[in-house]
């Protein structure tokens, strides 16, 4: 099997862990070694597996640094961008052994701005879906994920209760929540 990387973005709750799972799936009913990971920090729904706002679940490791195992053939990253920039070298070592790499995550920040590593990551991309969700203000496509609560922390693990999904117009992170 030849080495490749897969990304797949977008703002929240625009359906990236669903479309992950969706492609971890069939990857395992053809019959692939399949191995997922999370960032521990990311206990949200599960500690033990990606799930989806939808409830879609897919067991999976949480580790807290990009330490992941090359004996797999299929290896899928959730909320990838919360690694860090170690992830890069990372992912790009195991497509270099031939590994598939299928990983999601924000493109941008809560700032609007991007979401490092994921520049790096859409640039050494084999294959890029960026999802969009529907604007919570408008209805319109939403690009952007917009903080509805009071902090400046850089990363804030939450859910609908902390972010909505923002249009270019609705979005402002000058406004602060609301």
């Amino acid at each position: 099997m030849r080495g490749r990387l897969e990304v797949i973005t977008g703002p929240m709750f625009s359906g990236k862990t669903e479309e992950l799972i969706d492609r971890l799936r069939v990857a395992q009913g053809m019959g692939r070694m399949v191995r997922v990971y999370k960032p521990k920090i990311d206990g949200r729904y599960s500690n033990d597996a990606i799930v989806s706002h939808k409830g879609t679940r897919f067991e999976a490791v949480a580790i807290p640094t990009p330490d992941f195992q090359s004996r797999y053939e299929v290896i899928g990253i959730d909320e990838v961008q919360f690694f860090g920039d170690g992830v890069v070298a990372a992912i790009m070592l195991l497509v270099k052994r031939g590994t598939r790499v299928i990983a999601s995550g924000l493109d941008l920040t809560f700032k609007g701005e991007p979401f490092e590593p994921m520049p790096q990551l859409l640039a050494l991309a084999d294959n890029v879906r960026k999802l969009h969700a529907r604007c919570a203000k408008c209805g319109e496509d939403a690009n952007r994920s917009q903080r509805i609560v009071s902090s400046d922390a850089a990363i804030l693990v939450g859910g609908p209760e902390a972010y909505e999904p923002r249009c270019f117009s609705c979005f402002d992170s000058a406004r602060g929540p609301g």
